[in-house]
């Protein structure tokens, strides 16, 4: 019975780790590789594709930068809205909460953040809230020190994965760039269209590879920064000389 409810855990791994390799596979392939035609081999491993892309007069830097600034905008935007959609959609009774809802999923990045802050504000009791709307503590204090602190992790990670979403997303780039504004996906549909599927996928690699970078030494340092608070916000933890602050 044991080997048998392993198996669909183990074709799940088996194709996400298919769905992964097989396309970052390619691309490093293509972008280290002097002719496609040639195949794999070290007589046909080049750098002249990476060179390319960081030496075409600043064109894929620009490109970046403005990916990175248009993304990370859309990122701050998206945990707003998401953290402000859930709240509503978890603590009140709004009528609209279905309209709210099914408009949030149909916005870009916005619906894996609001799913994810959705779990997160499902683990915060409504009684906490009832009891400071009692005290005489109003929506933005709730918020400020109830709802903010207790989500922290969540929300970081919702905006970090609306930052990852917006930074590739073609569709909408095509459809509202500017004429004059080079971002990320345009500079690789470009290079595709002009035969340099070397340079395109270098492009890709490159910036996927910052892109992970960023959200992982973010992710790291909001997880330290929040452990720390949490650390010295706890009444319980002692003090060098081994007394509780409890016992003062």
């Amino acid at each position: 019975m044991r080997n048998v409810s392993l198996l669909p855990n183990a074709i799940a791994f088996v194709a996400l780790a298919l769905a992964l390799l097989i396309p970052i596979g390619a691309s490093v392939i293509v972008s280290f590789s002097d002719r496609i035609s040639q195949g794999i081999g070290w007589g046909n491993l080049t750098q002249r594709h990476c060179g390319y892309v960081l030496e075409t007069g600043g064109a894929f830097l620009s490109a970046l930068r403005n990916s990175m600034e248009i993304a990370a905008a859309a990122a701050t935007g998206s945990g707003l809205i998401a953290a402000s959609a859930a709240y509503v959609l978890t603590f009140s009774g709004f009528r609209l909460n279905r309209l709210i809802d099914m408009t949030c999923t149909l916005n870009l990045a916005v619906p894996i953040a609001v799913r994810v802050l959705l779990g997160a504000m499902a683990q915060v009791p409504a009684t906490m809230l009832q009891a400071a709307a009692l005290q005489g503590a109003g929506l933005a204090r709730r918020i400020a020190t109830i709802i903010v602190p207790l989500i922290a992790a969540a929300l970081v990670s919702a905006t970090l994965t609306a930052f990852g979403a917006a930074m590739f997303d073609l569709a909408i780039t095509l459809i509202l760039r500017p004429p004059r504004l080079d971002v990320l996906p345009v500079y690789v549909i470009r290079a595709f269209e002009q035969g340099e599927f070397g340079a395109a996928t270098a492009a890709t690699l490159l910036a996927g590879g910052l892109t992970v970078a960023i959200i992982a030494g973010i992710s790291t340092a909001a997880r330290l920064v929040l452990s720390r608070l949490i650390r010295t916000s706890d009444p319980t933890r002692s003090d060098p000389k081994g007394h509780s602050h409890s016992d003062a």
